[in-house]
C-alpha cells in the first residue's frame, strides 16, 4: 500500500525544485501543464507505492526444510528407498494441499491443537468440499451407463501404465494416489515416479490370463475390475506394489444394465465426489502460494 509521508516528501522536493528554478508562474499560466504535473505524480506513485490487486490478501503457506525432511524420511521408511525428486515434489504438493485445507478450516473458525485435531480438521474440510450427493435417479444412472459402455462390457484385452514400488511398509499411499489424480498426472509420465520395472511402465494389450500368468491371479483380477482414465492403487503383485492407470480396454459384449446396476451406481457417486474435490482443489489453490523455508 502507499506510504503517504514518503509521497508527500517527494512532492515537497519537486515543489522546492520548481521554486528554485522560478518556473511556478509558467506552470500556473498553462493549464495543460497542470495535468502533466499531476500525471507525473500519479505515475511515480503507482511505480513505487501501489500494490497490484493480485498480490493483496494472498495467503502465504510456508513449508520448512525440516518439514520436507520429515516428509522424505517418512516415505523412505515406507518405501525402503530414497525418493526421486519428482516423487518428493508430489508429496510436497500433498503437504501443501493439506495445509490449504487446514487454513480453510481455520478460516471457518475451527481450532487446531494437536495432530489428531489437525487430521480431523482436514477430514472435515474434505467433507465440506465434497458434500453429500443427491441420490441419482434410475434415468440418470441409465444415461451414465450409456456414456460409459466401455466400463460395462466384457473386457477382452487391457492396456495400462503403472508406477512400480518394489517394497512398501505399512503406510497410507491413498493421498499419493489422490494427488496424482488431482494434478491430472498423465500416464506417460509414470516413469518419473516409483522404482524401475524390468518390463517397463506401459503394459499393452494383454488378456486376463496373460496378466495372471505374469503378475499373479490376484493382481489380474483386481486390475480387470478397474475403471479407466484415472489412477488406482496400491495393488500387490508377485513383483511388488503398483499404482495403475487403465489407458485402453478392448471390449466385447456389452453387459445389461440390470447386471451392472450396482457398479454403475458406485462409479457415478465416486466420479461426482472426485470431480467435486478436484474442482475445489483448483479453486482453493489459487488463493494460496507455496513457500519453502
Amino acid at each position: 500500500m502507499a506510504q503517504p509521508k514518503a509521497l508527500l516528501g517527494y512532492i515537497s522536493t519537486i515543489i522546492s525544485f520548481i521554486r528554485r528554478k522560478k518556473i511556478i508562474k509558467t506552470i500556473l499560466a498553462k493549464p495543460y501543464l497542470h495535468f502533466l504535473f499531476m500525471g507525473l505524480i500519479l505515475y511515480f506513485y503507482y511505480q513505487n507505492f501501489h500494490t497490484p490487486p493480485a498480490f493483496i490478501n494472498k495467503q502465504s503457506i510456508t513449508i520448512t526444510t525440516t518439514e520436507i525432511q520429515d516428509i522424505n524420511h517418512t516415505i523412505i521408511n515406507q518405501w525402503k528407498r530414497n525418493l526421486q525428486p519428482s516423487e518428493l515434489e508430489l508429496m510436497i504438493d500433498t503437504k501443501y494441499f493439506n495445509e490449504i485445507l487446514l487454513y480453510e478450516a481455520v478460516s471457518l473458525k475451527l481450532e487446531r491443537k494437536d495432530k489428531e485435531i489437525r487430521k480431523k480438521l482436514i477430514t472435515q474440510m474434505r467433507q465440506i468440499l465434497t458434500p453429500s450427493l443427491k441420490e441419482p435417479s434410475e434415468e440418470l444412472l441409465h444415461s451414465y451407463y450409456q456414456k460409459h459402455t466401455k466400463e460395462y462390457s466384457i473386457t477382452r484385452k487391457i492396456s495400462f501404465a503403472h508406477i512400480y514400488l518394489q517394497s512398501l511398509a505399512e503406510g497410507d499411499t491413498k493421498q499419493f494416489v489422490e494427488m496424482l489424480n488431482l494434478k491430472a498426472i498423465e500416464p506417460q509420465n509414470a516413469l518419473k515416479y516409483g522404482d524401475k520395472f524390468i518390463q517397463g511402465n506401459q503394459i499393452t494389450s494383454v488378456t486376463q490370463s496373460q496378466l495372471a500368468k505374469n503378475f499373479g491371479k490376484y493382481f489380474a483380477g483386481r486390475v480387470w475390475r478397474l475403471k479407466g482414465q484415472k489412477w488406482h492403487g496400491v495393488i500387490h503383485s508377485q513383483y511388488g506394489y503398483h499404482i495403475l492407470f487403465i489407458t485402453h480396454k478392448q471390449n466385447g459384449e456389452l453387459l445389461s444394465f440390470d447386471t451392472v446396476e450396482d457398479r454403475v451406481y458406485d462409479d457415478y457417486i465416486q466420479e461426482q465426489r472426485d470431480n467435486a474435490l478436484q474442482s475445489a482443489y483448483k479453486k482453493i489453490s489459487t488463493q494460496y502460494k507455496l513457500e519453502r523455508n
